[in-house]
């Protein structure tokens, strides 16, 4: 395996992280063990233009209904969400 993805809830860094004087609570930590230029350069993740339609995609609120199997609706977890994420976000 060449690459990892792992959480973290601190780290040295974190405090390069500051916005608004909050530090992060978690982040993700991508390591490589090796990635040629090429392999970047074909994967074209970077590329805005190879990724999907963001309107093809389903919402976060319904992949944690379907995910959880939850009885709430899609609708009012993406508006809880959306609340969440403008109250708490820094």
């Amino acid at each position: 395996m060449n690459h990892r993805a792992t959480l973290v809830s601190d780290a040295p860094f974190f405090d390069d992280l500051v916005a608004q004087g909050k530090r992060p609570r978690l982040a993700v930590l991508v390591t490589s063990r090796s990635c040629t230029r090429t392999a970047r350069r074909r994967s074209s993740l970077w590329d805005p233009e190879t990724w999907p339609d963001r309107k093809s995609l389903p919402t976060l609120g319904r992949i944690a209904k379907d995910h959880m199997g939850l009885k709430v609706p899609a609708k009012a977890i993406d508006a809880g969400l959306a609340l969440d994420a403008k109250m708490n976000q820094y």
